[in-house]
């Protein structure tokens, strides 16, 4: 079983590139970022594309957003 970190997105790109690099040596083959980008104006590319993937949808809101993340849950 691997934990799923869920990052809702939003048009805070310097944030979230610290957080991705903080959790960067935390990362085991039990672990996967799932961030998903609610329709921010520039679309998110992570340089962790080996156990962070983005997903993008249209403007919902955090929630939506967040609770987007378990559909895509491996």
């Amino acid at each position: 079983m691997k934990l799923s970190i869920i990052i809702p997105y939003y048009n805070v790109k310097p944030y979230t590139d610290e957080l991705l690099d903080r959790l960067a040596p935390q990362i085991t083959d039990e672990v996967e970022v799932i961030l998903v980008d609610d329709g921010s104006k520039e679309i998110y590319e992570t340089q962790y594309k080996e156990w962070c993937t983005v997903y993008r949808q249209k403007n919902k809101g955090v929630s939506a957003a967040r609770n987007k993340g378990p559909e895509h849950e491996h």
